[in-house]
């Protein structure tokens, strides 16, 4: 509730604050970043594991916080 959808974007890859990358979305770390294909990043605020290869992503706001939509699964993430 309160809660918009804001963009749908297609998940390019995400990398870590060490360096490490990858190509697909391996789900969600604090602090890993999710690089979208218009090259735009939001960062993880949570921790949940799936796989998928360019997966689709619907992207909410409230305003002040985000939230990630990937099939079934929904990820806090902040920008």
């Amino acid at each position: 509730v309160g809660y918009t959808i804001i963009d749908v974007k297609t998940v390019d890859g995400w990398h870590d604050d060490d360096g490490e990358k990858g190509d697909s979305f391996e789900g969600c770390e604090h602090g890993r970043k999710i690089v979208f294909t218009d090259n735009r990043i939001l960062t993880c605020a949570t921790y949940r594991y799936h796989y998928a290869y360019r997966p689709r992503a619907v992207i909410l706001s409230n305003g002040s916080s985000y939230k990630m939509i990937l099939d079934d699964d929904v990820y806090d993430m902040r920008r």
